[in-house]
């Protein structure tokens, strides 16, 4: 059968299917080449690299409440620059006003119980030495009076031992006389009786002087005691007063006092340094008790990364080298090696394998290229990479 030039196929009939399977293959060949050549590069930099963990380190400082109180206001918000001195957070300090008032009413009453017991010690001591005067002068007196009677006893004492004598002599004589019946035996007994009196007239003066002698040793006693308790009497009286408990008491109110004011200078919280708030932990209207952590401040230019590197890639590691950095929190930056230095104690806990001995490790120091793209939060885990091969 002989075909005509209508029944042929025109050239670009017979290339159309052809062009288009052409285009598809080459489309195909394409997509397989940049999938070897990224999972070559991937590989390349997988196995042509060093890896290690590291810290995200820097200067932090907590803001934290110098008293219990409500906060009143907070001033700034995660991320703001803040410099040295700036007034960050405002407490509510109205219970505290209330507790300085009330201090400054008992201080002032103290004040006034120590004016008054100061006054009265003085009034006091004046009044019980007039009564030891008036005691020692009555005693004195009596004194005066004793030694006047000891006298007279111990005149007539000698009297009666006189008379006694003689009277003895006499009776002696009388018994010599009425033996030559020279006197009347009435007479003899007469002078008899008369020193029987005598005899017993003197045990009793000698009594009365004795008693009247311990009178006035007591009394004399007695004065020298007063005279002792009169030196003691201001002491004594001291002991007494209330005055020592008044002004340790007055002493504690003052300290209380004080640390109130103090903590009431304490009701701004300022910004120790220049930097960027990092975090908040609480809100205006919230409760904080002393010492609890308001907010973060973190100086900026001290953070860096501290990697721990194996020590057999030491020879690979050199100050200035670019690494490549990958936060926990999926952030990547460049960075460079600043220092690196063997350390003196094993690997972070954190960093330690399972079941694997503990090992120490070469710590480098890794300073960030830009330092907008590193993230602030400190202690944040981070993965180091630097070529194997320059």
């Amino acid at each position: 059968m002989r075909l005509t030039p209508t029944d042929a196929a025109s050239p670009s009939q017979i290339s159309e299917p052809e062009k288009r399977f052409g285009w598809g293959k080459f489309f195909y060949l394409a997509v397989l080449l940049i999938l070897a050549l990224a999972a070559i590069r991937g590989g390349i930099q997988y196995f042509g690299s060093i890896r290690a963990p590291g810290i995200l380190e820097g200067k932090k400082i907590a803001l934290e409440a110098p008293l219990s109180a409500k906060i009143e206001k907070i001033a700034i918000q995660i991320g703001d620059k803040v410099t040295a001195g700036q007034e960050l957070i405002f407490l509510d300090t109205q219970e505290l006003q209330n507790q300085i008032k009330q201090q400054e009413s008992e201080l002032k009453a103290l004040n006034a119980a120590c004016e008054s017991e100061q006054k009265f010690l003085p009034l006091l001591l004046e009044e019980k030495n007039q009564e030891l005067l008036l005691r020692q002068n009555a005693i004195q007196q009596n004194q005066q009076r004793l030694q006047g009677e000891i006298k007279q006893l111990q005149l007539k004492l000698s009297q009666l031992n006189n008379k006694l004598a003689d009277q003895r002599r006499l009776l002696a004589e009388s018994r010599q006389l009425l033996k030559l019946n020279a006197i009347t035996r009435f007479k003899q007994q007469a002078i008899k009786r008369k020193a029987q009196e005598l005899e017993d007239e003197v045990p009793s003066a000698n009594l009365r002087l004795q008693n009247q002698q311990q009178e006035l040793v007591h009394i004399q006693q007695t004065l020298r005691l007063l005279k002792q308790n009169q030196g003691l009497l201001s002491k004594q009286i001291q002991g007494k007063s209330r005055l020592p408990f008044l002004k340790a008491k007055l002493a504690a109110a003052t300290q209380q006092l004080n640390l109130l004011q103090a903590a009431f200078k304490e009701r701004i919280i300022s910004s120790p340094m220049a930097g960027i708030i990092t975090q908040t932990f609480k809100l205006p209207g919230e409760i904080v008790m002393t010492g609890e952590a308001i907010a973060e401040l973190v100086d900026p230019d001290s953070v860096c990364v501290k990697a721990f590197f194996d020590p057999k890639h030491q020879p690979q590691l050199k100050e200035g080298n670019i690494v490549r950095l990958l936060f926990d929190n999926q952030v990547k930056s460049w960075g460079k090696i600043s220092k690196f230095y063997p350390a003196t104690t094993p690997l972070p806990p954190q960093f330690q394998q399972v079941y694997e001995p503990h090992k120490r490790a070469l710590i480098v120091e890794i300073q960030p290229l830009n330092r907008q793209e590193w993230p602030l939060t400190i202690d944040m885990g981070v993965m180091v990479q630097q070529q194997r091969w320059p």
